[in-house]
This record gives C-alpha cells, structure tokens and sequence, in this order.
C-alpha cells in the first residue's frame, strides 16, 4: 500500500526530528528513540521486521531523498543519517511504500521505502516565509526517593533478611545523624530546558526558471547538565526548462551539528 503523509500535521511536532513527527501518523511505522536526551537520532521500521539475509541484512526502510537512495558507504545498507537531519520545514512530500508497493526498489526495499521530495520554488513573484517554534520541556512530577535516615533503616532491614555481617549495619547514632541529611541530587540539579526553531525559504521564478532557497536553525537544552544539541540546515535549488520537454534541475544542501558534552 501508498501513503502520503499530512505535512500540515508534522510542522507543529514538538519534536526536533522529522523521524519522530512521523510517530502515529502513518499506520504500520513505528518509531523508536529520539528526544531522550538532546541530538539523540531515532530509527523507525515498516511493519514487522524481518530478515533473512546471511549477512545480518538490514531492518531499516529504504530512504529516497529526491530520486537518491541514502545508502551507507561501508555497509552498503539502507541509513537514516540524512533523513534525520532533514528540517521539517524544508520538506515537501512524504510517501510510504508498504509491502508489495516498495517492491519496484528491489529487495533493498524488503522492509519498506519512504520517499521524500524537498521543497522546488514555484512560478510567480519572490516568496519570504519565516516559521519560529519555541519549546519547553519539565518534569510533570519525579520519582519519590527515600531520604537518608529511610535508606539507613531499609538497608539494615534488608541486611537482616540477608544474614550480613555486624559490620555492614548502620548503629543507632548514625542513623540519629542520617536525620538531618535530606539532599535530593536529582531536584537539585533538574532545570527546566527548552527547544527553538527557525527556518527562513525563499522562492519564486518564471515559467521558464524557478528558484528555492531555504535555511532553518535548531537548538534543544538537556534538564540535566550541559548536554546542549544544535543544528543548521542549508538548501538551494533550481529549475530551468530548457526544452518544451525538457528541465534542467539542481540542488545543494548543507548541514551542520554539534553536541555539547
């Protein structure tokens, strides 16, 4: 079967990879990992996996980013690097190729094909689009820990249930001065984070030529320590009919990210 994916319903994803703004919205995918932590990359399958290849084959879809399959160099396998540094915004089109429908691919296509079209300038006079999105992300609640007098009267019942040496158990004064001991590292260093978007594209062109130039910004904090993940989007294309028949095409893309460690 073909699906074509609602764009509309991907832009608005608090999300920082078009990967994981597929996630429910396409019957069959399924999406694993992601915004754990800032820069994490998700991988997402069609279906159930399967496979039988005597070289440990490959459980990821094919990947085809205007007419070019992504492959991996070494591996010659299906990758998702450059899918997942695609911006949201930049993207045009998503179909999904599912079962009998990604067989024109081959069997490189055996667990399914997601083709994607980037965004092509269009007839008329120059197009300015700016979008911005601005995240924050906390902590509805948190785990309810013990305190140190607690841990200290815990850890000498479970001892006893153990049979531990005399040695191992916490005596009455140090559990009197575990009392005053009530330091919880994880609220402590828990902050709030957040996550910001910005993308500008610009297009236009006659019947004869088209243009599209378009870069995008991305930046996501960590709640925990200095984990901060940024990311910069380049793309510029166009088109030129050359004959009635005949169009010339191009396009060039850039990117750049960094973590924070």
């Amino acid at each position: 079967s073909v699906v074509n994916v609602n764009m509309s319903k991907l832009y608005d994803q608090p999300v920082a990879t078009i990967t994981e703004a597929l996630r429910g919205q396409v019957p069959g995918l399924s999406v694993q990992g992601g915004s754990q932590r800032p820069g994490a990359l998700p991988n997402l399958s069609i279906r159930q996996q399967f496979n039988w290849g005597k070289d440990g084959g490959n459980t990821i879809p094919l990947i085809i980013i205007d007419d070019v399959i992504q492959l991996d160099p070494q591996t010659g396998l299906s990758t998702m690097d450059r899918f997942n540094l695609l911006d949201p915004t930049e993207v045009e089109s998503i179909t999904v190729l599912r079962d009998a429908s990604a067989a024109i691919y081959g069997y490189r296509a055996s667990q399914g094909a997601i083709i994607v079209k980037t965004k092509r300038g269009k007839a008329g006079p120059p197009r300015i689009r700016y979008t911005g999105k601005f995240e924050t992300m906390d902590a509805v609640s948190h785990g309810k820990v013990m305190n140190a007098h607690e841990y200290g009267v815990y850890a000498n019942r479970f001892g006893r249930a153990l049979d531990w040496n005399a040695n191992f158990y916490f005596d009455s004064s140090e559990l009197e001065r575990m009392k005053s001991l009530n330091y919880d590292w994880l609220m402590n260093d828990w902050e709030r984070s957040g996550a910001m978007q910005h993308s500008l594209e610009v297009s236009g062109g006659s019947d004869k030529a088209t243009y599209f130039t378009g870069g995008s910004y991305y930046t996501q904090s960590a709640n925990l320590g200095s984990q901060d993940f940024n990311r910069y989007n380049f793309r510029a294309g166009t088109e030129v009919t050359v004959l009635s028949n005949v169009k010339f095409g191009a396009t060039i893309g850039a990117y750049r990210s960094n973590i924070e460690k």
